[in-house]
C-alpha cells in the first residue's frame, strides 16, 4: 500500500496535486482538505506562513492518521510539510 498523504490547498490552486499527482502514484489522499478553488478562501489563507493554514494541515494529518501533510500557497509555488506526529518538518 502507498503512503497516506493529505493536502490542504486552502481553496487555492493546489487541490489538483492530491487527485492528479499523488493518487495516481498510489497515495491514499483521504482526509485532504479545501481542494476546490475558491478565491474567497473561506477556510483559511492558502499560505504556509500563516499559522491557521499550518494548524489546519496539522489537524488533517492527525485526524486522518496520515504519514504526511502538505500545505500549499495560493499558486502552488510554495509549500510546507507536516509529519505523521503533526510536526512541521519544512517551511
Amino acid at each position: 500500500a502507498g503512503f497516506k498523504i493529505v493536502v490542504d490547498a486552502g481553496n487555492g490552486a493546489g487541490g489538483f496535486f492530491a487527485s492528479q499527482v499523488l493518487a495516481p502514484l498510489g497515495a491514499d489522499i483521504e482526509g485532504s482538505r479545501y481542494l476546490d478553488p475558491d478565491g474567497m478562501f473561506p477556510n483559511h489563507p492558502p499560505n504556509p506562513e500563516d499559522h491557521r493554514a499550518m494548524e489546519s494541515t496539522r489537524e488533517a494529518v492527525l485526524e486522518s492518521g496520515a504519514d504526511l501533510g502538505i500545505c500549499f500557497d495560493t499558486d502552488v509555488d510554495r509549500s510546507a510539510v507536516v509529519d505523521r506526529d503533526g510536526r512541521v518538518i519544512n517551511k
